[in-house]
């Protein structure tokens, strides 16, 4: 199943994206402005050029919730399956729904967010959005594995593990919020 059209695609009603027999292949830059779901087990594969950015123009506030289980986690890969093979997954809204949880973010971290190159990270937070991160993997990023915009960014975290990342796990800025024994 594909999801974008290679330009630039806004979800603007609510859904659920379904665990399939096939990965979900996004080959654009996917702005969710609605309530969607990810399924337990649902796979996504991302080109080298595409991105979730989950946020609110026009009256239309998005949220994401991709909740998996122990047995059955969600996937979000690049196509290319090296490091910076795609964007990430970005959160801009401050909606309590945004969570990640038995997930596994891998090969992020290709682009930047925000005007500042520091900002590749294969999971994005912008200025007052939320996320909660529970049981989450997030491997092989060419950069950061978080990058949090702004002071006031709301994250959450429990049982998140990182694997080869390039950058910093977490970041604010040019600052490394890395957590320190």
């Amino acid at each position: 199943m594909r999801l974008g059209t290679g330009g630039t695609d806004f979800i603007v009603r609510a859904g659920t994206w379904r665990r399939l027999a096939v990965p979900w292949l996004v080959v654009s830059n996917v702005h969710v402005r609605a309530a969607i779901t990810a399924q337990a087990g649902a796979s996504f594969r991302f080109t080298e050029d595409a991105r979730i950015t989950v946020d609110a123009r026009d009256g239309n506030a998005g949220s994401f919730a991709a909740i998996g289980t122990p047995d059955a986690r969600i996937e979000f890969v690049g196509d290319g399956e090296v490091p910076g093979a795609w964007a990430g997954v970005g959160f801009d809204t401050g909606s309590a729904q945004n969570k990640l949880a038995y997930a596994t973010v891998r090969f992020g971290g290709r682009d930047a967010w925000t005007g500042n190159p520091l900002s590749k990270a294969a999971v994005f937070v912008g200025e007052k959005a939320r996320l909660a991160l529970e049981t989450v993997t997030i491997a092989s990023s060419s950069a950061r594995g978080i990058h949090l915009y702004g002071n006031e960014s709301v994250v959450s975290c429990a049982g998140v593990t990182f694997e080869a990342i390039a950058g910093s796990k977490v970041g604010r800025g040019d600052s490394n919020l890395d957590a320190r024994p």
